[in-house]
């Protein structure tokens, strides 16, 4: 009980994490970062990006591994309840899409947002682009963590779901 206790609240604290670093990505800081100077975004990006990219590198991947450990936990070697039952179908849902979500994460978000942060890092440095090439990186890092936000909603639902069986 106490193990299932623990995993639960790990997997439940990183998936938090990880939506509510999404949404706030997704829809305050990059609508921002829009208005703001080539100055003040390098200004934020180099110090901040760093630490932005390494959270979405390590949180969803701690997310589905607790959560995969505490799943193994409470089906105790019986995965067929997994297909036999409404929880095991919801809970099947809700892995597949916060799979998908960990694969838009690690091979579209985080690239884009390294992508930026490099673009303005660069914007005004010899040879470097100019500060009409932040506004489109910053377009395709949100848009890549809307597209995680909406599926980390729809992961929330598939296991809000299964807590009703």
């Amino acid at each position: 009980m106490l193990l299932t206790v623990v995993l639960a609240t790990l997997h439940i604290l990183f998936a938090i994490a990880w939506l509510g670093g999404g949404v706030m990505f997704g829809m305050i800081i990059a609508p921002a970062l829009a208005s703001l100077t080539p100055g003040a975004s390098r200004e934020f990006f180099v110090r901040i990006g760093p630490r932005v990219v390494r959270f979405f590198q390590v949180v969803p991947v701690l997310t589905i591994l607790f959560g995969l450990l505490l799943l193994g936990n409470m089906v105790q070697g019986d995965w067929s309840q997994l297909q036999n039952t409404g929880w095991g179908q919801d809970i099947s849902a809700g892995m597949l899409l916060a799979i998908v979500a960990l694969v838009v994460s690690e091979a579209g978000s985080g690239p884009a947002l390294a992508k930026l942060i490099t673009t303005v890092g660069s914007v005004g440095t010899p040879g470097g682009p100019g500060p009409e090439a932040i506004p489109p990186a910053v377009a395709k890092a949100r848009n890549l963590a809307m597209v995680v936000m909406v599926l980390l909603l729809a992961t929330l639902v598939c296991m809000a779901a299964a807590g009703f069986y």
